[in-house]
């Protein structure tokens, strides 16, 4: 039985050091006749082979869930009050004439349910290192967002407070004022 163990590393060793197929064949040829040895090494290289096929193609379907995982507003806009908005997956920065951006780095966004969790920048003007809450709807062809929660002290509490009304919101919905039109620039 030890011996058996001793063919079967060094069988194994050989063919996983070795690129040449026939080399490997001859080795299992040449190994005193004994089948099991020469099977075993050889289905230890098919499932090797195997899992390594699982690991790739793993890692495909990870690419693939992360290119469809993207934020599906990114771009640049301009909001019905002359803001400019520059939405990409990492900040959304508005942008008011010559003050300052205000920077909300997003940690959370839910394409299906259309809204994102982000930290205020520390160097906003307003309620900076908290937390916002922003809702976005496509009415017809017309994209409107509304940050409900700006001041949160956590982003599960911003995550946890109600979506905007999206029925209506040219006229209503974003606590008691319409929602922002974003018009793309």
């Amino acid at each position: 039985m030890t011996k058996n163990l001793f063919l079967i590393l060094i069988l194994s060793t050989c063919i996983f050091a070795c690129n040449d197929e026939t080399e490997s064949e001859e080795t299992n040829i040449n190994d005193g006749g004994n089948e099991n040895v020469a099977g075993e090494a050889a289905a230890g290289e098919a499932a090797a082979g195997e899992a390594a096929a699982a690991e790739a193609a793993a890692g495909e379907a990870t690419a693939g869930e992360t290119d469809e995982m993207m934020l599906e507003i990114i771009g640049s806009y301009t909001d019905n009050f002359m803001t400019e908005h520059v939405i990409t997956d990492e900040t959304w920065t508005q942008t008011y004439g010559e003050d300052a951006p205000s920077i909300f780095n997003i940690e959370i966004f839910n394409n299906e349910a259309q809204y994102l969790i982000a930290q205020n920048d520390e160097g906003n003007m307003y309620s900076p290192s908290l937390w916002s809450r922003i809702d976005w709807t496509i009415n017809g062809d017309e994209l409107w967002f509304c940050q409900g929660v700006f001041d949160a002290e956590s982003a599960e509490n911003a995550e946890s407070a109600a979506a905007a009304d999206a029925t209506d919101p040219a006229n209503s919905g974003c606590g008691t004022f319409a929602w922002s039109l974003l018009t793309a620039q």
